[in-house]
């Protein structure tokens, strides 16, 4: 939802430090037999920053300390029922970890070392990686978000992924202590933390997720009744009904703002969207707040966002965020990438609201979302390349003073990549989160060279 934005909210200054950087979202297993490419890279684009992941382990390879092990409410995930429908909907097979929040035991982290070694001897960043909510509700149901009505959200939820309740104290108190432990015990400059959202906004029935006690307390404890909300929600239902398909049709042409002015005569429903959103950035402040405890020094701390169109509606307001995070980035996938969330969102939610409303035709509810999160709902052959751009642009005004590294997948040619880079810059961004950066053609990392990291510096 594109309201993210114009929502007036305190700016939280960081520290005068450099923040340009070119960071490389990597996979740990690949490039530990491939460490020649941290050099090759850092001389070819002027690659700052490492942030690898193991897609074994979900982590950047941490091993956890015995007690952090022991500890965990996830230690006996290997005989949890609910594992079977987890590896088969993630494609995540032995020997593979299922993806649960924090750091679990278990883990061998010589990859890590090697490669941390190797980027001290460079003079390159790394980061550490690991992940939250939004995936392996399914594997812990107990701990599992429900909705608003307090029904499960299982099993539809299996395909996009099945969060956690974030307000939790078993879990989040334990996910802190894991965080801090290895903070405390690996030589990192900072953390990029996955995951820390809710599903896509795709999913409809997440948009009333997490109506748990735990999250009523957590939202009265701003000021927000979530039976305010409810009732809210059931009487925008109602409203949606009896309004009929040629009004809806007619305010889908207002664009986003006449469709977020219908949404504020029920003011309990936006009141849900934000405060969903700020028991979030609550939760992130602390992990941020217990990393930094832990530190030897002072280390960046952020993770990926949903980009401005689906901010609100997957659970960020950038204001809020920057209690705890120092910087900004996105994620990969169609579900959750910048290229590619608004329009999966539009196509996704428009059979939901046209079941909703009998009659609705197919163009009219594709226009109706599409001008509640601001994007195309008729993307040509380069829809999703337009998104991006316009997402970029879209952000700096909205990042609250925060550095900004835009997702940017090595899939794109060398002039797509061009014109990523060229947006970057002109929007005033800081750099770029880059995945795949091992499979770049010469063309493509003179590209990154010449229109990104030249022009960052």
């Amino acid at each position: 939802m594109a309201r993210d934005a114009a929502i007036d909210l305190p700016m939280t200054l960081t520290d005068p430090r450099p923040t340009r950087r070119i960071a490389w979202f990597a996979d740990l297993e690949t490039l530990v037999g491939r460490l020649d490419l941290l050099s090759e890279l850092h001389d070819q684009i002027g690659l700052t920053t490492l942030v690898p992941e193991s897609h074994l382990s979900h982590t950047s390879g941490f091993a956890a300390s015995p007690e952090i092990a022991a500890s965990s409410p996830f230690r006996d995930w290997k005989t949890r029922p609910g594992l079977r429908d987890h590896r088969r909907v993630f494609g995540v097979d032995e020997p593979a970890m299922a993806v649960l929040p924090g750091i679990v035991g278990g883990v061998d982290d010589a990859s890590l070392l090697a490669v941390i070694d190797e980027c001290r001897r460079l003079g390159i960043e790394i980061w550490g990686h690991a992940g939250l909510w939004s995936y392996g509700g399914e594997v812990f149901p107990e701990l599992a978000a429900v909705d608003l009505f307090g029904r499960p959200l299982l099993p539809d939820s299996l395909p996009w992924g099945t969060m956690f309740c974030p307000s939790k104290p078993v879990l989040n108190d334990w996910v802190a202590r894991s965080l801090a432990d290895a903070a405390a015990r690996y030589d990192l400059d900072g953390w990029f933390v996955d995951h820390a959202r809710h599903t896509s906004p795709g999913h409809g029935p997440t948009l009333m997720a997490c109506g748990c006690a735990d999250c009523a307390a957590a939202a009265g404890e701003h000021g927000v009744d979530l039976g305010t909300c409810r009732d809210d929600l059931v009487a925008l239902l109602h409203d949606l009904r009896q309004a009929g398909p040629e009004r809806l049709v007619a305010l889908a042409e207002g664009g986003p703002t006449a469709v977020l002015g219908w949404l504020e005569a029920r003011p309990g429903v936006l009141a849900w969207f934000e405060v969903r959103a700020r028991i979030l950035a609550d939760r992130f402040a602390t992990l941020a707040a217990a990393v930094a405890a832990a530190s030897a020094r002072r280390v960046e701390f952020g993770s990926d966002v949903f980009p401005p169109g689906v901010a609100l509606l997957g659970g960020h307001v950038y204001g809020h965020w920057a209690t705890g995070a120092t910087y900004l980035t996105g994620g990969f996938g169609p579900k959750i990438g910048w290229p590619s969330v608004g329009r999966v969102t539009v196509t996704s939610l428009a059979p939901w609201l046209r079941a909703l409303v009998p009659g609705l035709p197919d163009a009219g509810a594709l226009r109706i979302v599409a001008a509640l999160v601001g994007a195309d709902p008729s993307p040509g052959p380069d829809g999703d390349l337009e998104a991006l751009l316009r997402e970029i642009a879209r952000i700096a005004p909205a990042r609250r003073n925060l550095p900004v590294y835009p997702p940017v997948a090595a899939t794109w040619d060398a002039a797509q990549l061009g014109n990523i880079c060229d947006a970057i810059v002109d929007a005033g961004l800081d750099g770029a989160m880059i995945a795949g950066l091992e499979q770049t053609s010469e063309a493509q990392r003179r590209v990154i060279r010449s229109r990104l990291s030249a022009r960052l510096t």
